[in-house]
């Protein structure tokens, strides 16, 4: 009984999700840093699948490409000949970012 409201309470706080890495994406993974939840893949291959083609991508708030990386990998594996802008959001006030963002592009 006690495992099984622990296992319910862990579930709810925690929920299972989805890993549809391939081998491109694990080696993303290893060299390219940034922050990224696995989870989200399957929400950028189910969104990218029904883009619309010739679509613009907007990425507000790219830390270290990770993303970016995994946006661009699925536009060309569904095929789709869509723009992907990744932007900061200091660079378009013209602001600088504090920490590793410091320039201003």
């Amino acid at each position: 009984m006690m495992r099984r409201l622990i296992h319910q309470i862990k579930n709810f706080l925690f929920p299972p999700y989805q890993d549809i890495s391939d081998e491109y994406i694990n080696r993303l993974f290893c060299a390219n840093a940034g922050m990224l939840h696995r989870g989200n893949l399957l929400a950028f291959d189910y969104a990218i699948r029904h883009l619309p083609q010739d679509s613009v991508v907007v990425e507000v708030g790219s830390y270290a490409g990770l993303s970016t990386n995994a946006i661009i990998y699925y536009l060309q594996k569904h095929g789709k000949t869509t723009l992907s802008l990744p932007v900061i959001p200091g660079s378009i006030l013209g602001k600088k970012m504090p920490g590793p963002l410091q320039k201003t592009i």
